[in-house]
């Protein structure tokens, strides 16, 4: 139905979507966002109930502070003046109780290192070889400190296992540095060591919360993306990219919008992407191996809110076990769930002593909601709503056993299982970091942003890596593609 010819048509509107729509645009590109929910922002979105807002996927990232790999590239984007952020506790951003032992992560390298000697005093040696190899792993990886890489950039596909066998023999130590885990739902065995590094890297590097919630980071780039007269379309589902001569010419939704473009930007799941094209128009070894990749665990999120000026606002992420295993991922089956549970208190600007909500996360299994798979928000039956029931008061008896204080604060509750985050993020399964990185199949860790069409390009949590880091460090690689990343950083650098 539109006349329009854009530069560039990207499809879905997360945070890899609206970092290269707002690249582009500021760099003079017409472009035109897709988003097929009635609101933007994928994991950034957030809702509101009885006068509370919660935040659903992105709780806490790293490297904001002046200066830092994220601060200059939203002062480039030109919204870092527009958000409200806190750091974390700097002697204890992390704290995992596993069994009823308390251990925490402070931030900084020095500091890092020195607070996990004092709690493991006869294996500093250990910690000092096991950060030694975080911060060598980090100097390989160029774009990590905004500088191209002087040639393609392929991963570290070591194992994490091998890594920390060879770092110690002591296995709670091993179990503690693994723990951040929580934050890529990976395998003990399976776990690719760049994976685990970049996400510890940026957290110990600086840890910060949104104060108000992430929406904010979508609210600053839409309108950036306006302001460049970019255009941004809700309630547009896209359901073909439609070819001529090899290359994509025009995007169609099911509304029945037809926008012809140039070029294509995806942020959805590379799956979903492969499903928008006719088979004759992509090699069959690229689209199977896009079809076929693993999804990590889906995930059960309890949503509190509490009584006013109850709840003492902790500035950290908590994490609870039943036992000495972090691989929480690994314990998703038993009976006795939730083995462990992640805890993310919400940042209030009003009363900062004190939070008006938090969210909890379990892993859940798939497979307990596939039956309902294809039936529709709010319409599921008795049987789904019992079970949501059954696993929310089983995730409410687990965060009061090891919270005690917390059970007379809340004031209400809402629960989302992995098909709410099916629905709203677009994400197979619900996954809760998109595809699995598994290190017995080494094509898994990376999805380049150059794909076997040569108009169009992946970005989002699927290619460089998922989390608000990640994800905007794909979108730099996305963008450059097209402005040139030696262009792209130096801009963002100076």
């Amino acid at each position: 139905m539109s006349a329009n010819k854009y530069d560039f048509v990207i499809i879905g509107s997360g945070l890899g979507s609206l970092v290269c729509a707002a690249i582009l645009s500021k760099e003079g590109f017409k472009v035109a966002v897709l988003e097929k929910q009635p609101i933007y922002g994928g994991s950034l979105q957030s809702f509101t109930r009885k006068g509370i807002s919660f935040d659903t996927g992105i709780h806490f990232t790293g490297c904001l502070g002046n200066g830092q790999q994220l601060y200059k590239v939203f002062s480039y984007l030109g919204i870092i003046d527009t958000l409200q952020y806190k750091k974390l506790d700097t002697n204890a951003f992390e704290t995992y109780n596993l069994g009823g032992r308390e251990f925490s992560f402070a931030q900084g390298f020095d500091a890092f290192s020195d607070s996990l000697k004092s709690q493991f005093p006869t294996h500093g040696k250990d910690v000092g070889v096991y950060v030694s190899q975080l911060q060598s792993l980090a100097q390989s990886i160029p774009l990590l400190s905004l500088t191209k890489p002087e040639s393609t950039f392929y991963p570290n596909t070591e194992k994490l296992s091998n890594i920390l066998n060879s770092v110690s023999q002591n296995d709670l130590l091993k179990q503690v540095l693994s723990a951040s885990n929580f934050l890529h739902a990976g395998h003990s065995q399976q776990t690719f060591w760049y994976v685990h590094a970049v996400i510890q890297y940026h957290l110990i590097s600086g840890a910060y919360r949104l104060v108000g919630g992430s929406s904010q980071i979508a609210d600053a780039l839409v309108a950036v993306i306006k302001n460049n007269g970019g255009e941004m379309h809700i309630s547009q589902e896209v359901d073909a990219l439609m070819f001529e001569d090899k290359l994509v010419k025009y995007v169609s939704t099911k509304q029945g919008l037809r926008l012809e473009t140039k070029n294509v930007f995806s942020g959805i799941h590379p799956s979903l992407t492969m499903k928008l094209i006719a088979p004759e128009n992509i090699k069959k070894p690229y689209r199977n191996r896009l079809l076929g990749l693993e999804n990590t665990v889906g995930s059960f999120t309890l949503y509190l809110a509490f009584k006013p000026n109850t709840f003492h606002y902790k500035n950290a992420n908590m994490y609870f076990y039943d036992g000495d295993n972090t691989w929480i991922s690994e314990q998703q089956k038993i009976k006795q769930w939730p083995y462990g549970f992640g805890f993310f208190p919400q940042a209030d600007s009003l009363k900062p002593n004190y939070t008006n909500a938090a969210s909890v996360i379990s892993f859940v299994d798939y497979e307990k909601f596939a039956i309902w798979n294809g039936t529709k928000l709010g319409n599921r039956g008795a049987d789904y709503d019992a079970l949501k029931e059954e696993l929310t008061q089983k995730m409410l008896d687990a965060v009061c056993r090891h919270i005690p204080e917390i059970k007379n604060c809340i004031a209400h509750y809402y629960a989302a299982t992995p098909l709410t985050w099916e629905h709203y993020t677009g994400t197979p399964q619900g996954a809760t970091y998109g595809i699995m990185r598994n290190a017995e199949q080494e094509y898994s860790l990376y999805v380049f942003s150059k794909t076997q069409v040569k108009n169009l390009f992946l970005t989002g949590q699927n290619t460089f890596l998922h989390g608000m880091f990640g994800v905007v460090m794909g979108a730099l690689l996305a963008s450059g593609e097209i402005v040139g990343l030696d262009y792209l950083l130096s801009r963002i650098n100076s």
